[in-house]
């Protein structure tokens, strides 16, 4: 993890987990590796962290 302030772990765990959660996931990476484009790349992370 990078270096922050415990009152900034909060805030940083909400943010990063979900993202760690999917990349985790070697089919969640071959997708977003597919995307054509950055468009394409962001909708398919949004899915796959709902």
């Amino acid at each position: 993890m990078l270096a922050f302030s415990v009152q900034q772990r909060a805030v940083f765990n909400e943010l990063f987990d979900p993202l760690v959660q999917v990349l985790i996931e070697p089919g969640n990476v071959g997708i977003l590796a597919r995307a054509h484009n950055w468009k394409a790349f962001i909708e398919a992370l949004c899915e796959l962290v709902e």
